[in-house]
């Protein structure tokens, strides 16, 4: 994967989770999940120290991972499906307008 793919991915992942956070349809308690693991990633603070190798970084996938989890089986089924169509229509209108 290339690195402007990864920015990519960085930034629709980033702005699913906002839309999320901003749908009132999500149940408070994901919303709350969502904000926690977002914040958690970027907290300088970890349970286990990021410098310490291999354990410093897998404690931030499982912590953030885990919680990522619990909040979608939280959000019903029609809002995912609701929030992934408009993510789609919203990447193919911007890779459309990309191919200058």
């Amino acid at each position: 994967m290339r690195m402007a793919q990864l920015f990519l991915l960085i930034k629709n992942e980033r702005s699913s989770y906002g839309a999320l956070i901003n749908d009132p349809d999500v149940p408070r308690r994901a919303r709350w999940l969502i904000g926690v693991a977002l914040t958690y990633l970027l907290n300088p603070f970890d349970i286990i120290p990021d410098f310490v190798p291999i354990i410093g970084l897998l404690d931030d996938v499982i912590i953030v991972g885990a919680l990522l989890l619990l909040a979608r089986a939280l959000i019903p089924a029609d809002v995912r499906i609701r929030q992934s169509r408009l993510r789609s229509s919203h990447v193919i209108t911007n890779s459309v307008g990309d191919n200058k």
